[in-house]
């Protein structure tokens, strides 16, 4: 670590809330708020079908629980895949940059 580190809790302190960030704060808030709501709603109408239906509470766990694998298993494939994706637009960059610049104009 270097002599000079960085005093985070400073640097936010001191900053001021631009314009840009309050769509962002209201948009993150609003993900926020709605990421739970599914589950939340399942468990206030899962008895109420199960009693239509003439089901048991149990029929219900794939349900319940079929969002929250989906979350497990796909944040970090697509977390990889995201990485992978922009690992191969660099080298394809970097490959472009190695033509002269008559191979780029296709000659």
């Amino acid at each position: 670590m270097s002599a000079a580190a960085l005093d985070l809790d400073r640097i936010i302190d001191e900053r001021r809330l631009d314009r840009a960030s309050i769509p962002f704060i209201l948009v993150a808030t609003l993900v926020l708020i709605s990421d739970g709501f599914d589950l939340s709603a399942m468990g206030y109408v899962a008895p109420e079908l199960a009693r239509d239906w003439g089901l048991k509470p149990a029929a219900f766990v794939p349900a319940f629980s079929a969002g929250i694998i989906g979350m497990m298993i796909g944040g970090p494939l697509l977390g990889f895949l995201e990485r992978f994706s922009i690992s191969l637009h660099r080298s394809r960059r970097r490959r472009s940059s190695w033509r002269t610049p008559e191979a780029s104009r296709g000659r």
